[in-house]
């Protein structure tokens, strides 16, 4: 008697499959989204050979990679959820993975040094503040000055 044949090994989009199977996408989700048996994909490893065996170490070399790496990395994952939710019209999906990816492409340009961020808020340093709090008292007596100190540092 001959065996069934794998489905995802005759699937139009076997390489996607198994690059969402590489990257950790839940084997129930893979599985519902392609219409699939729920065993299907854990099936299926065994057909994925080496390239699977790879990237069983792959997945090790991974878990020693460094704070840039590991972010790169789920950037990546990120675009995959982005893509995939985009296939599917899955709005709000579309939407998280979108900001998700902004704020991984906001921390990427950082650590880079694309993206400087040298923004200071002034008016709460403490030694501002003690500053601020000397010239106000010394203008105490200077009513006038006082007011037109005051006006200069509460303007935009």
């Amino acid at each position: 008697m001959t065996r069934p044949k794998c489905k995802i090994c005759n699937h139009a989009e076997r390489a996607k499959i198994e690059s969402e199977i590489l990257a950790g996408v839940s084997l129930r989700e893979i599985a519902k989204s392609y219409g699939f048996s729920r065993m299907a994909p854990s099936t299926h490893k065994p057909h994925m050979g080496v390239s699977f065996q790879e990237a069983i170490v792959k997945q090790e070399e991974r878990r020693n990679l460094s704070v840039y790496d590991s972010i790169l990395a789920l950037h990546d994952k990120t675009l995959l959820i982005l893509n995939r939710a985009e296939q599917e019209g899955d709005l709000r999906t579309c939407l998280l993975a979108v900001s998700e990816a902004r704020r991984n492409l906001e921390l990427i340009s950082k650590l880079t040094g694309e993206l400087k961020d040298n923004t200071v808020n002034i008016l709460i340093n403490p030694e501002f503040q003690q500053v601020s709090v000397a010239i106000f008292n010394a203008l105490e007596a200077y009513p006038q000055a006082r007011l037109a100190v005051s006006e200069v540092l509460s303007a935009d």
